[in-house]
């Protein structure tokens, strides 16, 4: 039974990594509690044990035009681009803010995330 729930975590976590593109692993491990609570009414006790020991702000190092993959279909494209546009001055604590569109981590969504992306135009990235 613990080897299923732990199966909800781990499906949790790569759902909330490669296809919502949190690059935080405190909220990724949040996300992945989330999962487990959502999918199905057992294994609740796994919330409790599955604890991250370290800073839940840790980003995780992936290469950056995969941080800038948004779509997830291995190239950086205009489709990135406004993703990211999109969120334009969203600051923290606003509904529209999220750290993954913030790659300059710097609680704010500007030109220079913009730029960010578009720095990496047309670069090819291994999709997940």
């Amino acid at each position: 039974g613990m080897a299923l729930g732990h199966h909800y975590l781990d499906q949790g976590f790569f759902t909330a990594v490669f296809e919502d593109n949190v690059r935080d692993i405190g909220p990724a491990t949040t996300l992945a509690k989330l999962y487990l609570y959502t999918n199905t009414t057992g294994y609740r006790d796994l919330m409790d044990t599955y604890i991250l020991f370290g800073d839940p702000f840790m980003k995780l190092n992936l290469p950056a035009c995969d941080a800038a993959d948004f779509d997830n279909d291995g190239q950086i494209t205009v489709v990135d681009i406004m993703k990211v546009a999109a969120r334009w001055n969203a600051r923290w604590g606003d509904p529209d803010y999220s750290r993954t569109y913030d790659l300059t981590d710097d609680g704010q969504i500007t030109v220079a995330d913009v730029m960010e992306v578009a720095s990496h135009w047309r670069e090819t990235c291994e999709a997940p």
